[in-house]
């Protein structure tokens, strides 16, 4: 739980531009990206826009909503920050 700082940094591991969850304890390397279930992160948000009994579904459409929100942000100098209930 907590506030953390949402960045747009190249990912090696996916080896694109991807929204970062910086300075989360314990963690490095939290990524926002795609996928359905729980099969398709090892602990990193998923985005969707339908939540289903087992994960989210429609996850393009949400994801590319939020990293360009995040670049337009940085372009503009200010930040981005996500909150974790």
């Amino acid at each position: 739980r907590g506030r953390y700082r949402l960045t747009a940094t190249m990912s090696q591991r996916f080896g694109r531009v991807m929204p970062l969850i910086a300075d989360v304890p314990g963690f490095e390397g939290v990524r926002i990206h795609g996928g359905n279930t729980a099969v398709d992160t090892e602990g990193c948000p998923l985005l969707g826009k339908t939540r289903t009994a087992v994960g989210v579904l429609n996850c393009p459409e949400v994801n590319a909503r939020l990293f360009k929100r995040i670049q337009d942000e940085e372009a503009a100098g200010n930040h981005c920050w996500i909150t974790v209930k």
